[in-house]
């Protein structure tokens, strides 16, 4: 019997894959049902259709080193009143049991310093595992979407 959790699990990675090497969501698809994933049509090319979403807005993010957190470079400055460090945000892709809705919550990671990607995203699908099983939601993908560096100002 098909795992549709894990088969839409598997079209997220290819999907963001397939659209890093300029691919279609046709070409995704067929190559995702070449590969064995079986899903339907409509629900694979939502899940694609928003992976698409994604990369548009954030660009190369998704791609870079899970293992590395931000440099900083890669982070933006945010005035604050009097907070610092540094803040990443997470995006959360979920599935709907009973409708196969795509859904997303996104989450923030605040520290001293930047954590590596995968830090940040371990506490977010830790933090909403919960929420998911009370909404019988299935996390489907988890992306780091950028950071930055919490700068205090003084308000005049």
């Amino acid at each position: 019997m098909p795992d549709p959790v894990g088969n839409a699990r598997m079209i997220f990675g290819l999907a963001l894959r397939g659209i890093s090497e300029g691919l279609s969501g046709n070409k995704i698809f067929t190559a995702a049902r070449d590969a064995g994933i079986r899903l339907r049509r409509t629900d694979a090319l939502k899940i694609i259709a928003d992976a698409r979403k994604l990369v548009g807005e954030y660009g190369q993010e998704p791609f870079r080193p899970m293992g590395a957190a931000p440099t900083a470079a890669e982070l933006g400055r945010w005035p604050t009143q009097g907070a610092e460090g540094v803040i990443q945000t997470i995006r959360l892709t979920y599935r709907e049991r009973k409708t196969g809705r795509i859904v997303e919550q996104h989450y923030s990671v605040k520290s001293g310093q930047g954590v590596t990607r995968q830090t940040a995203v371990n506490a977010a699908t830790d933090a909403y595992q919960a929420a998911a099983e009370r909404y019988q939601q299935d996390l489907i993908g988890a992306v780091h979407l950028g950071g930055a560096q919490l700068i205090p100002t003084q308000v005049a």
